[in-house]
């Protein structure tokens, strides 16, 4: 088996992290915020495909799709991280560097950590520890 090997050095020339993300764009269901974790609005007024909201987890909310890039109305579109690097990302507290994430079941739009026993699957991981509510940047697993 070969493996592929990037060697860095300084005079190595390294993208920005926006150049290695993916984004789509959903129409909003509901009010959602800058950097925070949206799923598919299965359960609610939207009922269509293509809709996304800022929701805690629940039986309608269980997978989160990315993070939203910005802020958007309902109806509005928004656009969504759903693959790659992004930060700042709104959390949980007590979210450490290198935990898994899903989406938080305390608050809508923000994510926590993933544990064994949870039935949300896991969407990211955190690449820094969560400081003030936030996670300065987190890696979104591609998979939409």
């Amino acid at each position: 088996m070969s493996k592929i090997v990037t060697k860095l050095n300084a005079s190595a020339s390294v993208p920005p992290y926006e150049d290695l993300r993916e984004v789509k764009s959903f129409v909003a269901g509901g009010a959602i915020d800058a950097g925070a974790c949206v799923m598919w609005d299965i359960g609610g007024a939207g009922g269509s495909v293509g809709v996304v909201v800022e929701a805690q987890f629940s039986a309608d909310h269980r997978t989160a799709i990315g993070i939203a890039l910005a802020d958007a109305a309902a109806g509005e579109p928004v656009q969504v991280v759903v693959g790659g690097f992004y930060g700042p990302v709104l959390s949980d507290a007590g979210v450490g560097q290198g935990d898994l994430l899903k989406p938080s079941i305390a608050q809508a739009g923000l994510v926590g950590t993933y544990g064994e026993a949870d039935t949300a699957r896991p969407f990211a991981v955190a690449l820094e520890a969560e400081a003030g509510g936030e996670i300065a940047f987190v890696y979104i697993f591609p998979g939409l």
